[in-house]
């Protein structure tokens, strides 16, 4: 007989699918998190089994298990959790065009995961602020960008832009707004 999903192990999940999905959390840490599990529970779900077992997403069955395990989920906090994540990633001085396109999917409804279907339903405002970094690093791009300003410079902007952006998305999570 297969356990019930603990709420926390499938929000949890939600999160990481999300996080890796989206490249701002590696399978590693994945693969730690359903061991951390493993080493705390006396049944666990198959599915953390799965995922313990492959070292990589593509492996078996491991990213579908994961996706079995978000779509248990209630929860609808993990675009705060992703957002602090690239905030951090951005802080840290991580390529801020490489942070818009990960965060980017978050624009849509639904997104395929592991074979299965997940909802996203994102707030408005999360999704004008990712339409608007998007349109802020084209505006710099190299070849195709409409602004005058390049190379470092247009570096540094952009990651004020992010931070500007991703902090306002923060408080208005924080606010409750949709």
């Amino acid at each position: 007989m297969t356990p019930e999903i603990p709420a926390q192990i499938a929000d949890e999940a939600l999160f990481l699918n999300w996080a890796v999905y989206t490249n701002l959390a590696p399978w590693t840490e994945v693969v730690a998190w359903a061991d951390g599990w493993i080493e705390r529970l006396d049944v666990w779900p198959e599915q953390i089994t799965e995922i313990s077992l492959n070292s990589r997403p593509e492996d078996s069955g491991a990213r579908k298990a994961l996706a079995e395990l978000a779509q248990k989920s209630q929860a609808r906090d993990f675009p705060r959790q992703l957002v602090e994540r690239a905030l951090s990633k951005v802080q840290s001085g991580q390529n801020p065009s490489q942070i818009i396109s990960e965060l980017y999917p978050l624009v849509f409804e639904n997104i395929e995961m592991g074979g299965l279907e997940l909802p996203v339903a994102p707030p408005t405002f999360l999704k004008d602020a990712l339409y608007q970094l998007d349109d802020d690093a084209e505006s710099i791009d190299p070849k195709y960008g409409w602004t005058d300003i390049r190379g470092e410079a247009a570096s540094a902007w952009l990651q004020n832009r992010i931070q500007e952006e991703l902090q306002s998305v923060l408080t208005q999570l924080a606010g409750g707004n949709k």
